[in-house]
């Protein structure tokens, strides 16, 4: 692993939280999208995520790009055949209701 990959890495477990937030993310959105339940918002937490594993890998780690843009790629997918519950949450001005 690349010194920089090693070093973010590193801070991360360091900081006693962020990986095991992840991680808990990660379980609870793969749950949620096997039982076919809050779909959309299983989409909003991991997106999130993903850009960052791909990002990590573009930029400090290229080699294993491809599984995270593969995975990236199925989150488009999917965004995109629940486009209507996003939707209002991608309106320009909304009312409180």
């Amino acid at each position: 692993m690349p010194e920089a990959a090693a070093a973010f890495i590193g801070a991360l477990m360091k900081s006693g939280y962020m990986m095991p937030l992840v991680s808990g993310t990660q379980v609870l959105v793969g749950a949620l999208l096997l039982m076919n339940r809050f779909v959309p918002l299983a989409l909003a937490l991991i997106t999130p995520i993903l850009v960052g594993i791909v990002t990590f890998h573009i930029f400090l780690a290229p080699v294993g790009t491809a599984p995270g843009v593969i995975l990236f790629l199925m989150d488009l997918y999917l965004a995109w055949a629940y486009r209507s519950a996003f939707r209002p949450m991608l309106a320009p001005r909304v009312q409180p209701g």
